[in-house]
């Protein structure tokens, strides 16, 4: 299977309902999720569960 034919099945939704008990499970305060600036899908995924904007980040290859 193509990775198009896994859209639409709410896995995404699954997962992150596993990591959210979770989290409550172990009372953590937050979730952190990081993804690159052009992944702007993902972006998107994360502002529908309401997560907000939280920091840049920086990289510098040697």
């Amino acid at each position: 299977m193509r990775i198009e034919d896994y859209r639409r099945m709410k896995i995404g939704k699954k997962i992150m309902d596993r990591v959210f008990d979770f989290a409550k499970e172990r009372d953590c305060q937050y979730v952190f999720l990081a993804f690159g600036k052009e992944r702007v899908p993902a972006h998107k995924f994360c502002k529908n569960f309401g997560f907000d904007e939280y920091a840049f980040h920086y990289k510098k290859s040697i």
